[in-house]
């Protein structure tokens, strides 16, 4: 064997060689580091994106252009199905939710967090993806009861995040996934997140400094964390078909078994604790 691959294939993680993954949602903060997470450990990355990105545009990276509607699903099972996709992260999100008031605000909030994802995820089943990790948010209960509308004057828009409409969407996209059947499902319910532009900064000052005080539920997390996090989650159940973990074909990752996975995923050179 030629010595340089040989270099190239022994400096790449065993578990990963050969191992490509899809991303819907790589142009969130939380995407593009689960991009810079998958390239770090070996992983060919496929995107599945509205628009192309220049910044993607690197070795190891296939950016496929296709329409957020109702063809998703099928665009999402030839893709994956062609570049033998083995694990799928979604991280697809409105973002800042509240931005968008009302009725339009409810309905956008459900399009891009319930509807978009679990099409996205229906894809991957038909492509034969064995892993699916999907990004939600701590609350998240699809039997929520979402407010009937914005409250007085408004101030409490319907969509906000961590209000009931919100949180019953995070949980009913885990609840249609998990419906699907995949050897293993993950789904990780971070706190606040620290580093993305939607949230705002004096949040991320005051998360920051009072962290220590908080229970494990509500402890912040650096997105570069959560997605070397999520990765790190994937690469182990890949291939184990959930034998190997017991109870954990359905994975929720909120509170302490979060952070516990944060630890690990330090412990193996990612990302750590605040």
């Amino acid at each position: 064997m030629n010595p340089l691959l040989l270099l190239l294939l022994v400096s790449v993680p065993v578990s990963v060689v050969g191992r490509t993954a899809a991303v819907l949602g790589a142009t969130g903060a939380v995407g593009t580091e689960v991009v810079r997470s998958l390239l770090d450990q070996g992983y060919s990355v496929v995107l599945i994106n509205r628009r192309s990105v220049e910044a993607f545009d690197k070795p190891g990276v296939t950016q496929h252009v296709v329409p957020m509607d109702d063809s998703l699903e099928s665009s999402c099972a030839s893709i994956m199905a062609a570049a033998k996709v083995s694990s799928a992260f979604i991280t697809m999100g409105v973002g800042a939710p509240s931005k968008t008031k009302g009725q339009a605000g409810a309905d956008q909030l459900r399009a891009v967090d319930v509807t978009l994802p679990s099409a996205c995820a229906r894809g991957a089943r038909r492509a034969g993806v064995e892993h699916v990790g999907i990004l939600t948010a701590v609350g998240a209960d699809a039997s929520s009861t979402p407010d009937a509308d914005d409250g007085f004057l408004g101030l409490l828009p319907m969509a906000r995040a961590g209000g009931p409409l919100y949180n019953q969407c995070k949980g009913q996209v885990e609840v249609n996934i998990k419906e699907l059947g995949f050897p293993t499902f993950s789904t990780f319910r971070p706190a606040a997140l620290l580093g993305t532009p939607n949230t705002p900064q004096i949040v991320e000052v005051v998360g920051r400094a009072v962290d220590f005080l908080l229970p494990a539920k509500y402890k912040c997390s650096e997105i570069a964390t959560l997605a070397d996090a999520m990765v790190l989650d994937a690469g182990e159940k890949e291939g184990a078909g959930g034998a190997e973990f017991e109870g954990a074909e359905f994975a929720v990752f909120e509170g302490e078994p979060l952070h516990e996975l944060y630890k690990r995923t330090a412990a193996k050179g990612g990302g750590g604790e605040l």
